[in-house]
Formats: structure tokens, sequence, C-alpha cells
């Protein structure tokens, strides 16, 4: 996981909308299409953490109670009071609001990819809407905020309501506005108009040599692994692309996937590789800047080998997305290979509740901290 140098000029995306409306949806979407993603509100989690520039501040202004038995700021407890009044929600977002500037911009700087997509609630208020060539607001309806809200985070209507009503009417940030993506029906829905919308970008003409390291991390990801019996390539595909034979695996599996809007549903905020071979297939996924390998299946024959030429691509594309770290599940006899390549083991897996992970698998990581720096 090397430093690849950032590109010379970027597009900066500014992707706004209220708590529910889909942000974080459409940010992934656009990262499928070749975006590096900034979820303005991971970097204030790495900020307001214990060791972060605004953790002492947040614990003198909100108070003690706001700790959890570890001495990280719990979430939900402050939001208790910051959603209370509007005068705890503006000090902490005089905390937090230039410290969030200041990493995106270090981020941006940074980047390899040309377009970098920036999520917050507050985009067109912040002093970052000044850096944005365009500005996307993603909106739904009362009803569908509410129900998504109930479903990805347990909140009530009436704790949605006292949310929304802290933040900027959607009519009045569709008025500033470059694209509008309404995400009132089906996830197919939403991404056929991020496609289209990302195809008519007036992106400004990048040197060849970018233009081409984009395509490749976009599209397709062959890997040259000299010393190996065997070649292998694997392709990077969007949720809506994946063979159906991967539908039919998971109907197995869980319960709640019935047909391809339910996959999508779960599965548009991971990314995927899938060999040549037809029960081939990897799932990784990125929080922030960290990467986890999921999971993976395999034929039996050249697993090992297989399992590094992924490894490999994946740590290149998480060069250009700025991911300093990848953690990965994998079994005891692919330990030498991956201490070779730096991992170190985290710990056992056979204490996992979870069945894909199978006894006699450990958790392996491998961290470059040099790689992105927020503060």
């Amino acid at each position: 996981m090397d430093k690849i140098k950032p590109a010379d000029n970027h597009f900066v995306i500014g992707l706004t909308g209220n708590i529910g409306s889909g942000k974080s949806l459409v940010r992934k979407m656009l990262e499928h299409l070749g975006a590096l993603g900034v979820d303005a509100d991971w970097v204030t989690r790495q900020a307001s953490q214990i060791g972060g520039p605004a953790y002492d501040s947040i614990v003198t202004r909100f108070g003690k109670g706001i700790l959890d038995k570890n001495g990280e700021i719990n979430r939900k407890q402050l939001g208790l009071q910051v959603f209370s009044g509007r005068k705890a929600l503006e000090d902490l977002e005089e905390i937090l609001h230039p410290l969030a500037s200041l990493a995106t911009r270090r981020i941006i700087a940074q980047s390899p990819l040309p377009v970098v997509v920036v999520e917050a609630i507050k985009v067109l208020e912040s002093d970052l809407a000044g850096q944005c060539q365009s500005i996307w607001v993603v909106e739904a309806d009362e009803r569908s905020v509410y129900e998504r809200l109930e479903r990805t985070r347990g909140m009530s209507p009436t704790d949605a309501r006292a949310r929304l009503a802290q933040q900027t009417p959607a009519a009045q940030m569709e008025e500033k506005a470059d694209v509008v993506i309404n995400n009132n029906t089906s996830i197919a829905s939403a991404w056929e108009q991020v496609s289209s919308a990302w195809q008519a970008l007036p992106l400004p003409t990048w040197d060849a040599a970018s233009f081409s390291a984009l395509q490749q991390q976009a599209h397709l990801l062959p890997v040259d692994m000299v010393g190996l019996k065997q070649a292998h390539t694997f392709m990077r595909e969007n949720p809506d692309s994946l063979p159906a034979r991967f539908l039919e695996s998971q109907r197995l599996v869980d319960p709640k996937i019935n047909d391809q809007q339910d996959l999508l549903l779960r599965d548009m905020l991971r990314f995927y590789f899938s060999a040549a071979q037809e029960n081939e297939l990897a799932i990784w996924n990125r929080d922030g800047f960290t990467c986890r390998l999921e999971g993976y299946q395999f034929t039996a024959e050249h697993s090992s080998e297989k399992l590094e030429t992924l490894i490999k691509g994946i740590e290149a594309l998480n060069a250009y997305y700025l991911c300093g770290k990848l953690s990965l599940p994998a079994r005891n006899e692919d330990a030498s290979m991956l201490a070779r390549l730096g991992y170190d083991i985290r710990k056992s897996m056979e204490d996992r509740s979870n069945p894909a992970l199978k006894a006699g698998y450990n958790l392996y990581s491998k961290s470059n901290p040099d790689l992105l720096r927020l503060f």
C-alpha cells in the first residue's frame, strides 16, 4: 500500500441532503463509478475519539456523562444533548467543523483519483462549498425518511422529526443544486439517476496516465503475479451486474433476500470482485479509509495463490482510495503467505457466531498509517 502521486487537479462533488435521505448510498454509488469518497461524519468521528483533536473540547463542553465505560464518546448520549437545542448543536459544530474542513482539504489534496465526492449534511453552509465544482442533493419524502431511519438506526418518528427540525429544508438545498437525486423509490432507480448524472459531468481533461489509472481501478483489475503457477484475473463488479448465481446463493443464507432489489439494498454499500471461474467471488468494504475483505469463495485449486492475487489487487486499489489498513479472514494454511505480505494475526475467529467464518480461520491485518494523515 505505497503512496501514489496525487492527481494534478481535482473535480469535487459536494454531496448533501437531510438525515435519512440516502446520502451514503449515493456516495457509495459514486465510488463504484470511480470517485474517491469522503464521509464527513467519519472524519468527525476520528477527530472525536480518544486522542483526537476534538475529544477534550467536546468532553469539556458536554460533560463526562457522554462517555462510555472505555472513555470514548458515546454518540447516542452526545446526540441526546446536541439535538435538544440549537445552541448545543452550534457549540458542537464550532468544535468539529473547522477540523472536518481541514481534514477534508488534506484528503482532496492527496487524492490520486481526480474525482472526489464529499458527503456532509452542511456542505452548502461550510467553506468547502467554494471548492466544489458540482453540488448534488439527495432528497426523499418524509415517509421514506422515517421508514429508513427506523429500519437502519432504530429511530422513532419523534426523534427523526427532532433531527430534521435542526436541518436545512430540502427545498432550500435543491435551489442550489446542480444535480438532485430522488431516493423515494427503488435502489435501482437511484443507481440509474447517479450513473446518468456521472456520465454528464463536465469533467476537465485529465492527463493520459491519470485517466488510465482511473479506468483500471474502476473496471478491471488484472494482476500480474511473478512466480505463480497460474495467472489469475479478478473483475471488479457493481452490485447490479452481479451474476444471477450470487443472488440464488444469497437466498439460501439470508432469508431477507428475495430479489435483486433486496440484494441492492443490502449490498450497494459493498464492492465485489469475481473471477473467470463460475463460482468464485470476493466481497470487500470500506469504512472511511480502512478496508475489510469480508469474504471470498474460491475453488480448491490454487486457492492460496488466488487469495494472494486478490490481496495484492485490493492493496493496489487501496492506494488509490488512500486506505491505510486492510483486514481479512484467512485459513491457518495461508499464514506463511500472509506473513510474507506483511500481515499480522489479530485474533482467532473460532469463537465468531457468523457461520461463514469457520473454525480454523484467523483475522489478519496490515496497516500503513503514513498513507493518509488527517490532522
